[in-house]
């Protein structure tokens, strides 16, 4: 569970109260740097560069960008992409076998980040992260709740309150 909105990601699957019908699509994605709408449910990109969507049945597809009526948790692997740019509110999870990842935030968000070496972040809202990392770089102008790896190496430009918890 994430956040407090009652979503809860099981096997992929996204609940609440009643099943969300979702569809997949592949499309065609050559781009390194990822531009995502804050409500898109699911978003894959693997090496041979397709792109595997999943989203509400209710979205609207633009090329590239979903728009979906209702704010939904979002799974995003990925693989070969090296800066992802979030325009408004992320509530999910990133995970990649990437060994660094840049990410611009611009809203606010929960989000947890795994399996990647070297994290930069910059956000402009309040966040919520739960990280498992070697490095975090982050700069920001909201709180920040940081939930990290007692290993990790934090360096952090926080304009706000911030509360640290190692594990």
């Amino acid at each position: 569970m994430i956040g407090n909105s009652g979503i809860v990601i099981d096997n992929n699957e996204l609940t609440h109260k009643k099943k969300i019908k979702t569809i997949t699509k592949k499309i065609e994605c050559s781009q390194k740097e990822v531009v995502l709408d804050s409500k898109i449910i699911n978003f894959t990109i693997k090496k041979d560069k397709k792109c595997e969507l999943t989203y509400n049945e209710n979205a609207i597809i633009e090329k590239d960008k979903i728009k979906a009526d209702k704010k939904l948790i979002v799974r995003l692997e990925v693989l070969n992409i090296d800066k992802i740019v979030v325009n408004g509110d992320y509530n999910g999870i990133i995970d990649s076998i990437n060994k660094k990842l840049f990410l611009t935030l611009k809203g606010d968000g929960v989000m947890v980040i795994k399996n990647i070496d070297n994290i930069d972040i910059e956000y402009s809202g309040d966040l919520v992260l739960d990280a498992y990392t070697k490095k975090l770089n982050i700069k920001g102008r909201g709180d920040l709740i940081l939930n990290i790896n007692k290993d990790a190496k934090i360096f952090d430009n926080i304009n706000g309150d911030l509360i640290l918890n190692r594990r």
